[in-house]
């Protein structure tokens, strides 16, 4: 087991660090979660010095189930925090500890929907101080003891940093404000998943779609499947699975999906929220065996 040495990295981002950056990623067995952990938050930070050329980074998972959740979009009109604390009840009954959002958790600031935020009530209780609007949304996270929140940053995220409205250190800030968060990356994360009670193991790209980056290609094992948030409906084929939006947001129903491994298959159930005052349809799971 190697040892980051954290005072290599400085602010000045030349070729040798990306080589050395690079050399981490394609080798995260050589390394401790932790020092993978500031590789992951040391790109998130210097996004644009790796922004045409920006490196997969892994993670791994040790679990039977988890949850994802995308495109919650606080701030929006259509966002919902009801929604966000349905769906960690939802955890809780399914007895899952963590829980994976594939991006946009906040509105953001991009230009054409800027006007589509809860201006009016931003203005009312915040001024004109749409951050701290936000950092007050991110305490109202669910913060359920024993269950952890991995983030992946979508393109909403990280439109406060392309308009200036924020520097990535206060991005960073804010996200971690979440109770009980981890951030993972910026549009795309391999995690490597291995079930706590069984043998099985899945491989998976954790994706939301970000245009203005562009994205090496990993010298990982090959995935078995891409998850994808960002399109705000749920669709389910052997190569990608599509998430539904957790609001209500062009008028899709807000849902989650839940996903287990046993016996060498990944299980996929989809659930979604009819009303959020009402109950919960389930549709019947799908089984993808893994290779």
């Amino acid at each position: 087991m190697y040892t980051i040495n954290k005072n290599y990295f400085g602010s000045i981002i030349n070729d040798d660090i990306k080589k050395y950056v690079k050399y981490v990623l394609n080798h995260p067995d050589y390394f401790s979660s932790d020092d993978l952990k500031f590789i992951r938050y040391y790109i998130i930070e210097h996004e644009p010095n790796f922004r045409y050329d920006y490196p997969i980074v892994p993670y791994s998972l040790n679990a039977d189930k988890i949850m994802i959740i995308s495109d919650t979009h606080i701030g929006h009109k259509t966002s919902n925090i009801d929604y966000l604390n349905w769906a960690y009840q939802e955890a809780q009954f399914y007895k899952i500890n963590k829980v994976f959002i594939a991006g946009d958790v906040f509105e953001g600031i991009i230009e054409k929907t800027l006007q589509e935020v809860n201006i009016d009530e931003i203005k009312k209780y915040y001024g004109n101080n749409y951050y701290f609007y936000l950092q007050e949304m991110a305490k109202k996270f669910p913060n359920i003891n024993g269950i952890e929140t991995k983030i992946l940053l979508g393109n909403h995220d990280i439109s406060m940093i392309f308009e200036n409205m924020i520097s990535t250190i206060d991005l960073m800030k804010l996200y971690e404000s979440i109770p009980n968060s981890e951030l993972l990356g910026i549009g795309k994360v391999y995690i490597n998943w291995n079930a706590i009670t069984n043998n099985t193991n899945c491989r998976f790209i954790l994706n939301h779609d970000i245009s203005t980056i562009h994205f090496s290609n990993h010298n990982y094992d090959k995935e078995n499947i891409t998850i994808s948030g960002h399109h705000h409906y749920y669709a389910y084929n052997e190569n990608e699975i599509y998430l539904p939006t957790l609001s209500t947001n062009r008028s899709f129903n807000p849902g989650l999906i839940i996903m287990e491994l046993n016996n060498n298959s990944l299980i996929t159930k989809q659930v979604h929220k009819i009303n959020v005052l009402n109950i919960t349809a389930n549709d019947i799971p799908k089984t993808l065996i893994l290779k």
